[in-house]
Parts: C-alpha cells; sequence; structure tokens
C-alpha cells in the first residue's frame, strides 16, 4: 500500500500535469473523494485562474434540459456556450452519468 506522503507528491504532480495543459479534464469517483478539491487545485494551479471556477450539479437539472443549460444550446441555436458560462473556461460537472 502507497503510504500517505508518497500519495500527496503522486496526486500534487499530477494536478500540477493537468494545470500545466489547456484540454478537459476528467475527474472520477466515488461521492466524497475530492473530486471538487482536485478540480479547484487544477484551476488555481492553473493560467485559468482568472477565470470563474463554475461548480454545477448535473443530477439538479431536469432531464433533457442539460444541454440547454450547459450550452444554451435549442433547436438550430448550437453555437457555444450559454450565458451563465460565457466568460467560463473550468466548469466541474457534477453526477454526468445520472443524466
Amino acid at each position: 500500500m502507497m503510504e500517505k506522503r508518497e500519495y500527496t507528491v503522486r496526486i500534487k504532480k499530477e494536478i500540477n500535469q493537468a494545470a500545466a495543459h489547456n484540454g478537459p479534464v476528467l475527474i472520477e469517483g466515488e461521492e466524497g473523494t475530492g473530486k471538487k478539491t482536485i478540480g479547484t487545485a487544477i484551476w488555481k494551479a492553473s493560467q485559468r485562474a482568472e477565470k470563474p471556477f463554475v461548480y454545477f450539479n448535473c443530477a439538479s437539472v431536469e432531464e433533457g434540459l442539460l444541454e440547454e443549460r450547459l450550452f444554451g444550446a435549442t433547436g438550430q441555436n448550437k453555437a457555444g456556450m450559454g450565458s451563465e458560462q460565457e466568460s467560463t473556461e473550468v466548469m466541474l460537472c457534477k453526477s454526468v452519468a445520472e443524466q
């Protein structure tokens, strides 16, 4: 079993690696395992830290409305993020699989 110190060093290294890249990051884990904490740490260590960090619980959205809430997309209008996230580059979506 990995010692606590080794685990902490590994997690910090992975956070810094993720923060250095400008692509999406998938953080998976059971409820209560620190996904939001890790997402926040990546955001704070990245160049995106001056932009808002949005925590979004997908399970709280009515079925069929998730795309509209995330992207402002309805019918023919599928051109970009919705008004809530216009200037947002970092978003943590919780419970995506439940939708």
